[in-house]
């Protein structure tokens, strides 16, 4: 899994498992890609978001924001949800 650090994004960590498809590094990237999101109205603070990794693959995330409390620090993205659009 990569390392949280300084990255905005948290990929979810079963993602080889259940997508052979599509490497960590690929959410990651694609996540800095954002071509649209929007809001889930599921109260959980949900957003689904359209992205496209380094190969010019369509990905389709589902995260929510994991807002950081100390002062100077960036929210993190956990996606919990990764699929290729069909």
């Amino acid at each position: 899994m990569q390392s949280v650090g300084e990255d905005p994004v948290i990929p979810p960590p079963r993602i080889r498992e259940l997508h052979r498809e599509i490497m960590t590094a690929e959410v990651v990237h694609a996540r800095k890609s954002t071509m649209c999101c929007a809001s889930i109205i599921n109260g959980a603070g949900s957003w689904i978001t359209i992205a496209v990794d380094s190969k010019g693959l369509l990905l389709e995330m589902v995260a929510i924001c994991e807002s950081n409390p100390k002062k100077g620090s960036s929210d993190k993205w956990l996606t919990y949800r990764v699929m290729t659009p069909t």
